[in-house]
């Protein structure tokens, strides 16, 4: 659905457009790409597809489409962290786990340090 004037501003007047080909396509559509995605994943699907024409106002200079929301939900339960940008529960253990090993490994530098 083309809207007659822009979300934002409320004014008509409105260009159609496109993104260069290049990288973020999919299957020869621009493709949106979420943030907060699972880093070191392999995918074969880099994001979602636009379905609308991509849509500026001349006037605020807002850019807009739009996307299936079932494909985004779809693609953000396979790919997407679940804490949207939160370090994730394992992060913090392996950040933990660096700290006491480190500290460890200070406390037997400095007690061999003071045995000699």
């Amino acid at each position: 659905m083309k809207p007659d004037t822009c979300p934002r501003c409320g004014k008509p007047t409105l260009v159609t457009g496109g993104f260069p080909v290049g990288r973020y396509m999919t299957k020869g559509t621009p493709a949106f790409i979420p943030d907060h995605l699972r880093q070191l994943q392999f995918r074969l699907k880099i994001g979602i597809p636009l379905q609308d024409p991509i849509t500026a106002c001349l006037d605020c200079g807002l850019v807009w489409s739009s996307v299936s929301p079932e494909e985004l939900s779809a693609f953000m339960s396979k790919h997407g962290t679940d804490d949207r940008g939160k370090r994730s529960e394992w992060l913090k253990l392996l950040l933990f786990l660096g700290i006491i090993l480190g500290s460890v490994l200070l406390v037997l530098a400095i007690l061999s340090l003071w045995g000699k």
